[in-house]
């Protein structure tokens, strides 16, 4: 059942699937550093709640307006969308494995000889993406709809049940450093490096100025030093 828009109407609605340390459990002492810096820049003027869904479920009732803004876009995921200037993060994606495995990357063709996984409605590069949404892989490729979809595809991995899973590298190395597992899996290659962003309902006719607004926020906590400060609780630094 869906919230009502009006009973969150003094509340900035967030909403994504975990993806963490972009976006992590809400309500917790650390919601993701993106959550964090929404919150320095809209509140206490306009508090901001983080909802966690699957990705498909985010991008289809925030295009419709139910919620304000999905967290963690490409720059074409969530076409039609209103994306500020100022992106919020960069991503690497990565094809992650088992640290035992000798398997090398040759080329987007050599996928073919191993089961993956992806998200269900993510974008990935647009090499990555034909592959994915070619029919002819199909049967090797598994798509993941959760709201804890790293947790899903890393269980898989560990279990035998895949050969391998595509997920942003800041977020895989949090996720297994976290859990202990940093020895028990392997890069094996990197496809792209994009911008990351906050993207704004299309139905909202305030987004242009919440955008306008979170472009400005950012560029002021960088100037400040807060978004440093930010970022350091989760072990990074500055993606400019």
């Amino acid at each position: 059942m869906l919230p009502s828009t009006t009973s969150f109407a003094q509340a900035l609605l967030l909403v994504a699937d975990r993806w963490c340390p972009f976006n992590c459990q809400a309500n917790s002492a650390f919601p993701g550093y993106t959550i964090e810096i929404a919150q320095k820049v809209f509140a206490p003027e306009q508090p901001v709640r983080l909802l966690e869904m699957p990705w498909s479920r985010a991008l289809r009732h925030t295009e419709k307006g139910v919620y304000h803004a999905v967290v963690g876009a490409l720059a074409d995921e969530a076409k039609g969308f209103v994306y500020p200037k100022a992106a919020i993060g960069k991503a690497q994606q990565v094809l992650v494995m088992k640290s035992e495995t000798n398997w090398q990357y040759q080329g987007i063709s050599s996928l073919e000889k191993l089961t993956i996984a992806v998200i269900a409605d993510y974008d990935y590069s647009l090499e990555v993406d034909a592959y994915i949404n070619a029919k002819q892989h199909r049967r090797n490729v598994v798509l993941v709809r959760s709201e804890h979809a790293l947790e899903r595809m890393h269980k898989l991995l560990m279990e035998g049940r895949i050969d391998g899973y595509i997920e942003d590298k800041s977020v895989v190395d949090y996720y297994v450093h976290q859990r202990g597992d940093s020895n028990a899996i392997r890069i094996a290659t990197s496809f792209s490096i994009e911008p990351v962003y906050i993207a704004f309902s299309p139905a909202n006719p305030q987004s242009p100025a919440l955008a306008h607004r979170l472009s400005e926020g950012i560029q002021e906590l960088r100037a400040n030093g807060e978004l440093t400060k930010i970022l350091q609780r989760y072990g990074l630094s500055d993606w400019q």
